[in-house]
């Protein structure tokens, strides 16, 4: 995280440690330019082979968003599904052991191992994540992104 958030190593919810930029390129296929829909690293496997044309024999936890490598406008994910298991020796330091977190839209709204909240952004008007809006937001919307957390959680 080198100091981003008074921070100096990762496995945190904030982007600059959560987010991984994926870069595709496939002359005469892919359509150059960048991507604002969501794939997550499950998904990536299943994308892969669906561009290729090609599905994975069994089930698996990802789903293929080809269309989303292929066109700017094609279908991602609906949301993500994020969390970190905080080895002991850093997790003393955080007073936490594990956080799980939900990227939907422009929000994400993390909470500790717990259910705890920890954290809601609005990612699209504070990219940095520096004005946590638990206190002000609409309870209706922190309501929607603790069940959709906890659905995830329970899925997994």
């Amino acid at each position: 995280m080198l100091g981003s958030h008074g921070l100096t190593f990762k496995q945190w919810y904030f982007e600059e440690s959560a987010h991984i930029p994926l870069v595709m390129k496939w002359p005469g296929r892919i359509e150059p330019g960048a991507r604002e829909q969501i794939i997550t690293l499950a998904d990536l496997s299943p994308t892969l082979l669906g561009l290729l044309g090609l599905r994975f024999p069994g089930p698996v936890d990802g789903r293929a968003y080809p269309d989303c490598a292929l066109r700017a406008d094609g279908r991602g994910a609906e949301d993500a599904y994020l969390y970190s298991i905080i080895p002991c020796h850093q997790a003393w330091l955080r007073e936490v052991g594990s956080w799980r977190a939900l990227v939907r839209g422009n929000w994400k709204y993390a909470a500790n191992e717990d259910g705890t909240p920890l954290a809601l952004y609005d990612l699209k008007s504070d990219p940095f994540e520096e004005h946590n809006l638990l206190g002000v937001a609409d309870p209706a919307l922190i309501d929607e992104m603790k069940e959709g957390l906890r659905a995830k959680v329970n899925r997994f």
